[in-house]
């Protein structure tokens, strides 16, 4: 594959990285906010369930970002969107807020965002390695 060919490649990673950073911050509120008898668990626990949603949102918007400098924004602002979106869900039919959910949530995010940011840095250096090679 030619350097063109790879570039389009590796910019239709980076355009499926930023779709998937905006769905799972749209999903974020709609699972938050829908009536609990609706939602189906992944079987582990409601904290476990907050955990792996807020980890997959952290980690997908550090790589489509990829700048390991905005991290601790990106964490602030999942641990705003847990914190307000549990706050929320007393207005939520069935629903209610609880600190354990919030815990699994900003837990979640930053273990997301940390692992994003390892994954940045490796795959930077992967790349300065490769380059100095060639």
């Amino acid at each position: 594959m030619d350097v063109q060919g790879k570039r389009r490649c590796w910019r239709c990673v980076e355009i499926g990285l930023w779709i998937g950073a905006c769905v799972c911050l749209a999903t974020l509120p709609m699972l938050s906010l829908m009536p609990a008898q609706n939602l189906h668990r992944i079987g582990a626990g409601q904290p476990i369930d907050h955990f792996v949603a807020y980890a997959g949102t952290g980690l997908v918007m550090m790589l489509a970002l990829r700048r390991p400098s905005l991290a601790t924004r990106i964490a602030a602002g999942l641990l705003l969107v847990g914190g307000g979106l549990e706050l929320a869900q007393n207005f939520a039919p069935s629903r209610g807020p609880r600190l354990v959910d919030f815990l699994g949530s900003a837990s979640g995010a930053l273990t997301g965002v940390l692992a994003g940011v390892l994954l940045c840095r490796a795959l930077t250096a992967a790349h300065d390695l490769h380059r100095d090679w060639t």
